[in-house]
């Protein structure tokens, strides 16, 4: 019983890597195509199939040219794609980063079926700052 556990441990532990891998393919992919400056995604060890957008800046001069558009669908096509629910946390107003208030980024992603993680939709495994979420559309 015993080996069968570590055995279920281990393939696990495969697996989360092989997603940990394909996630950081992605995520530098879209770096590149793009020329944006931070698109860090991570995987949470806690849950199968779920990642979180930690981190998305867009060049000064690109913004308001579609860009976040633009990556944010080729983010949940590929989250779609994998079966994965991304969640992530809203961030401050920071006029280096281009954030310029929780409000105007909750609608911004509540257009790629991102919803607030809170009352009826909240989902409490995950993260504590998890702020929004989307489930992936099979």
């Amino acid at each position: 019983m015993f080996k069968k556990f570590l055995l279920m441990l281990e393939e696990s532990s495969q697996q989360s890597q092989h997603l940990l891998s394909i996630v950081n393919s992605f995520a530098n992919y879209i770096k590149s195509k793009y020329d944006i400056i931070s698109f860090d995604l991570s995987c949470d060890n806690r849950l199968e199939n779920v990642i979180c957008l930690e981190s998305i800046e867009i060049p000064r001069k690109y913004r308001g040219r579609g860009v976040g558009t633009k990556v944010m669908n080729e983010l949940t096509d590929f989250a779609d794609k994998y079966g994965l629910l991304i969640y992530l946390s809203l961030a401050d107003k920071n006029k280096e980063t281009g954030t310029t208030s929780k409000e105007r980024l909750r609608r911004f992603y509540s257009r790629f079926g991102f919803v607030s993680n809170r009352n009826r939709n909240k989902k409490y495994n995950l993260s504590l700052y998890a702020s929004m979420y989307r489930n992936p559309v099979l």
